[in-house]
């Protein structure tokens, strides 16, 4: 019996001749339960393939294993199938007739070279997965053919009913970015037939050298289920990555990276998050939201992506997606106001504190809302009315309330209408606020205007600015914090003034990102260091 076969070269630790059985039996079955054990030992087999820097190299070295490749090889030309292909780059070219084709040569002719090779459950793996992932960028249904139509060629080569079963879930459930692209795989990959599966004699056999989940991948999901739960405890986030790093499983490294939090630490886990973001999110979640921000490994912040991102089934199922559990800050970004209310709404989103509120009909749903909230901070813009505001005093959902962003617009300039809005929160029963994001219209708040009456109105933290353009005065026991972020030296001087030798600590955040004089970063610390002698001078950057 073959499966008997494939078991002694396990035991006898030659997993090489174990694959080589598995994929035998499976080219003349085209049996499911043996292309997992295929795809299981094919894990298990390494191969030491070239590794050219630059990518015309790689391609020149990677169609030359393709050529004559030994079991081994084959695994890894599915592997790095999409690594380092060379593209035709020139975008002016972009309308010209056959262009999709040209810019894609060097990975369709990887294509060509594995319809060339024997059937191989690790070919039909690696091409449901570019389906699935749908990367490549074209615009149109013309485009879509060229370059995703040899994908569905050599997958129908090389598939069984298992890959046909993926093929028909990913037509329900399309997850490219571009619309054609979801309009052709919806069409094509539902229209995809099976291959007839022959019964195995040994089926018992190879049933028993299916992978089976071990202990570790049942503790990670509860681990994760506990993260969900108590987003806040960053300790079960620490064992967590640890169980995913002992799998191999790059989000652990990803969650150990964000806990570290030092500035390389930083930069290692963003390339990891450019590379597996996506997967990480979800195939709805990763097309309906922009701009989103990791923070100790999970979702922390979002904005929504326009309506045209998704079609109403992928929005639908996005608002109780379970990742939203750990989301903190929601804004509402290009998406409409029905879109962002669910989200705003939804139970998967327990974790919610800090949120925009872009009209007054979203403001009445929070309020009406039947999950529990606890809401810290409303970035509310116009101050509302008395009324309003003593509701707001008394909601359930508010109690915590202890920062709100307000427009602060006043014909007297921004600092009288600070004054006013903090008079009114207090006078109407939210005395518990006491801090303020003064949030500007197209140009920065005038810092000047504003963090004058920072210590006169008793705040605990003023912000001006948007968060990538801002200055921030965090009230401590030693004094004040003066927090600058990608901004320059004027502001820092103009919150200096303002508040005199009481601060007692300066960072600079990002800075020069969007500041227009040509200052070097050490030229900006040296200016902040005469303006403000004695005080420490901290720089911290995202990049």
């Amino acid at each position: 019996m073959r499966a008997a076969e494939a078991r002694a070269a396990i035991e006898a630790d030659d997993p090489s001749r174990a694959l080589a059985t598995a994929v035998a039996v499976w080219r003349d079955t085209r049996n499911p339960v043996v292309a997992e054990v295929a795809l299981h030992l094919a894990k298990q087999v390494s191969y030491d393939g070239p590794r050219p820097r630059t990518k015309d190299a790689f391609q020149e070295a990677w169609m030359e294993v393709a050529r004559a490749p030994d079991l081994a090889a084959v695994g890894w030309l599915a592997q790095t199938l999409n690594e380092k292909v060379p593209l035709d780059e020139d975008r002016f070219a972009s309308f010209q007739t056959g262009y999709q084709e040209r810019r894609y040569r060097a990975w369709l002719d990887r294509l060509a070279a594995l319809a060339r090779l024997p059937p191989d459950p690790r070919i039909g793996d690696a091409m449901m997965t570019v389906l699935e992932e749908s990367k490549l960028s074209v615009g149109w249904l013309g485009e879509v053919e060229t370059v995703y139509g040899p994908v569905v060629e050599v997958l129908e080569r090389s598939a069984d009913a298992g890959l046909i079963a993926r093929a028909h879930a990913l037509a329900e459930r399309p997850r490219a970015a571009k619309a054609a692209v979801r309009e052709w795989i919806t069409g094509r990959c539902a229209e995809l037939v099976a291959p007839r599966a022959l019964e195995l004699e040994d089926r018992a056999g190879w049933e028993a050298l299916r992978p089976r989940p071990e202990r570790p991948e049942l503790a990670a999901a509860e681990l994760l289920d506990a993260v969900r739960a108590d987003p806040s405890d960053l300790g079960i986030r620490a064992v967590y990555a640890d169980v995913l790093q002992e799998s191999g499983d790059p989000r652990g490294a990803f969650i150990a990276l964000q806990l570290r939090g030092d500035a390389d630490a930083a930069k290692q886990a963003a390339t990891l998050f450019r590379k597996h973001g996506s997967e990480w999110l979800g195939p709805d979640l990763s097309r309906v939201l922009t701009g989103v921000v990791m923070r100790h490994g999970f979702l922390y912040r979002t904005a929504l992506a326009q309506n045209a991102a998704a079609d109403a089934a992928g929005w639908e199922r996005s608002y109780d997606d379970e990742r939203l559990a750990t989301l903190v800050r929601l804004e509402k970004g290009r998406g409409n106001t029905t879109h962002y209310t669910r989200f705003l709404l939804s139970p998967a989103a327990r974790a919610l504190s800090d949120v925009e509120i872009p009209a007054s009909a979203v403001l009445d749903a929070l309020l009406a809302c039947e999950h529990p909230r606890a809401i810290e901070t409303l970035r509310i813009g116009r101050l509302p009315g008395p009324k309003v505001l003593r509701v707001l005093a008394s909601h359930p959902w508010l109690a915590g309330l202890k920062a709100m962003g307000l427009s602060c617009a006043s014909p007297r300039g921004i600092g009288d209408g600070l004054q006013k809005a903090v008079q009114a929160l207090r006078k109407h029963g939210l005395e518990r606020v006491r801090e303020i994001l003064v949030i500007p219209g197209i140009h920065m708040a005038p810092v000047a205007e504003a963090a004058p009456w920072f210590e006169p109105l008793g705040l605990d933290r003023l912000t001006i600015g948007h968060d990538d353009h801002s200055v921030t005065l965090r009230r401590t026991p030693d004094g004040i914090d003066l927090e600058v972020t990608g901004v320059g030296a004027m502001q820092v001087g103009d919150a200096a003034r303002a508040v005199g030798g009481s601060i007692r600590h300066v960072t600079l955040v990002d800075p020069l990102r969007r500041h227009a004089y040509m200052l070097s970063v050490d030229q900006l610390v040296s200016e902040v260091q005469r303006m403000l002698p004695g005080v420490p001078v901290e720089v911290v950057t995202g990049d």
